[in-house]
């Protein structure tokens, strides 16, 4: 296999796991939601979502796209206004830009 294609592969597979991961967290949260546990808990699957993609991953690149891509998820889906990345409270950007700067440091410390 050349280079090129390796590195095609590998980037697909990235991709893939981000997507299935953060996907799959998206879903449990619905599942968390309809069964009205706290908001937090939320967070917490996206974050396990993101340390499990990091870690089957290679690269920091995959686990940082996670980490942004679950910001964003969980903007959407479990904030107001719902299905849209727009927020009412000004004090969300700084609360969403810590998680996912707490996020970053910790793939990058820790794995």
């Amino acid at each position: 296999m050349t280079n090129a294609g390796f590195l095609k592969r590998t980037a697909l597979c990235g991709l893939l796991c981000v997507f299935v991961f953060v996907s799959a967290a998206t879903g449990i949260g619905w599942l968390f939601r309809l069964w009205q546990f706290p908001e937090t808990n939320i967070v917490v699957v996206y974050i396990l979502s993101v340390v499990v993609t990091a870690r089957c991953t290679e690269g920091y690149i995959w686990g940082v796209l996670s980490a942004i891509l679950s910001t964003c998820a969980f903007n959407a889906f479990f904030t107001e206004p719902y299905f849209t990345l727009s927020v009412d409270d000004p004090n969300y950007f700084m609360k969403r830009f810590s998680r996912t700067s707490v996020i970053t440091l910790i793939l990058i410390f820790a794995l």
